[in-house]
């Protein structure tokens, strides 16, 4: 019996077509899996009420620009910025002869950059006046407020001429032969040693002219601290044979290298949030040490899992994200083109080395994948990883804590990258470069967030 091509395709559909009568039973090795390694898995987005506060006592000292320039906003109001610098020979063992006498002294410091906030004020004119410091410059101010409260240099410049900067430009000018002739004076170890000589001598101090009228506008420079040299053109009676006639020659000095400081104030200490104020609707931030975003995440934390009824001890974070939402319009409108590439959080600890405080990203910044804070534009947000810190200020005892104080705090700023000479990338908070931005507050219909996966176990 012979069956047709057709009859054999219409039987396998009859076939598919017929229910199955294998069932799968999920539920096969359920009883084999120990209590105790059986995980509760759990989502959770959670509201960050940030407030807006300033970074007190930012750490300053320059490795890798000099920062002098005035920015002012309507909103923030002005920000200053200036920058003191030690001065000492290029080379040790500089020999300056016999009955030495200062003929000029120029000094020139390269530009490396400069930002605005608004496009018109690109190449506006800012004059700068050089002054010399009262003392050396200590070596213990680190911060951008070190100086804030003390007159720390006298208020004569020594800029011979008139300095103007345009924004494109290197910053050069003769400065007053008197303080150069006290460069030229020195012991033999002052010579040799160039640390002893900076720590006896008085550096520089450099700021833009104030400005009566002050109006909003303005721009930052950012000079470079490896191209920054002080000229001296010295007369002097040789000493190294007899009958010599006197000689012209030029030393330099470098300014700032052994040790510079970049100083900062801001109309915006004001702007702060008060203690039991309303939450914002929008939260309003600035660069370097100007106010930020803050938050402190063990209450919040906290208040989470007591509401859920969680075991903190069975607690484990398997990843945590932080979202900063901030208007779309303000992409729309240009305005972001002040904002900042990143906004990720920093705390605040005791470096007991030095017994100081410093400023540091968390330390998730490192991990793999992690876009430390990176704007999404899509999205119109800032978002980062701090799976490990969520897990640490959720296990870590409240006395320990608290007796840490500001270390558990967090504080959102700019992160960038330094790499050393064998090429290892160490990130760092951004110090340099002033910016402007805005993020969504606490009170906003898309306020920021922090969302938590997490898992408890037995």
């Amino acid at each position: 019996m012979r069956f047709s091509r057709d009859f054999f395709i219409l039987a396998c559909a009859a076939i598919m077509a017929l229910p199955s009568c294998i069932t799968v039973d999920k539920r096969l090795g359920e009883d084999y899996i120990p209590t105790d390694q059986k995980l509760q898995m759990g989502t959770v987005t959670l509201p960050l009420p940030i407030r807006q506060m300033t970074m007190d006592s930012l750490q300053a000292r320059s490795s890798n620009s000099f920062i002098l320039g005035r920015i002012k906003t309507e909103e923030l109001g002005t920000a200053d910025f200036s920058f003191a610098a030690d001065v000492y020979p290029s080379l040790a063992g500089v020999n300056f002869g016999k009955d030495a006498v200062v003929t000029k002294a120029y000094l020139s410091i390269a530009l490396l950059s400069s930002h605005i906030i608004d496009p018109q004020e690109k190449k506006i004119m800012q004059e700068v006046e050089v002054f010399r410091l009262k003392e050396p410059l200590d070596t213990d101010m680190i911060y951008s407020n070190s100086y804030s409260d003390q007159l720390f240099y006298d208020p004569v410049p020594i800029n011979t001429q008139s300095v103007e900067i345009f924004g494109n430009d290197s910053l050069n000018t003769y400065i007053s032969n008197d303080y150069a002739q006290e460069l030229i004076v020195a012991t033999q170890r002052e010579l040799d040693t160039l640390e002893y000589f900076a720590r006896s001598h008085r550096g520089l101090y450099f700021r833009v002219k104030p400005n009566a009228y002050d109006p909003v506008g303005g721009r930052v420079n950012l000079f470079d601290f490896t191209n920054a040299t002080l000229y001296v053109w010295i007369n002097f009676q040789p000493t190294w044979g007899e009958n010599l006639n006197k000689k012209d020659t030029i030393i330099t000095y470098n300014i700032g290298y052994l040790n510079a400081l970049n100083i900062s104030t801001y109309s915006s200490q004001g702007l702060k949030s008060a203690e039991g104020e309303s939450p914002r609707e929008e939260i309003i931030f600035e660069g370097i040490g100007g106010v930020k975003p803050m938050k402190d995440l063990r209450q919040t934390l906290d208040n989470w899992i007591v509401s859920s009824g969680l075991d903190r001890e069975k607690l484990v974070i398997a990843k945590a994200t932080i979202n900063l939402p901030f208007k779309r319009e303000a992409l729309l409108a240009g305005e972001d083109l002040t904002y900042p590439s990143s906004l990720f959080p920093a705390n605040r600890f005791l470096d007991t080395t030095d017994n100081k405080v410093y400023y540091a990203p968390l330390k998730d910044v490192n991990t793999s994948g992690n876009t430390y804070g990176a704007m999404n534009r899509s999205l119109a947000q800032y978002t980062g990883d701090v799976s490990s810190f969520i897990h640490k200020v959720i296990h870590k005892d409240l006395a320990e804590l608290e007796s840490k104080g500001d270390e558990y705090n967090i504080w959102f700023n700019p992160v960038t990258t330094q790499s050393d000479y064998w090429g290892n990338v160490t990130y760092v908070l951004d110090n340099e470069y002033y910016y402007v931005g805005k993020i969504n507050g606490p009170a906003s219909n898309n306020p920021p967030t922090l969302t938590i996966l997490y898992a408890l176990h037995n």
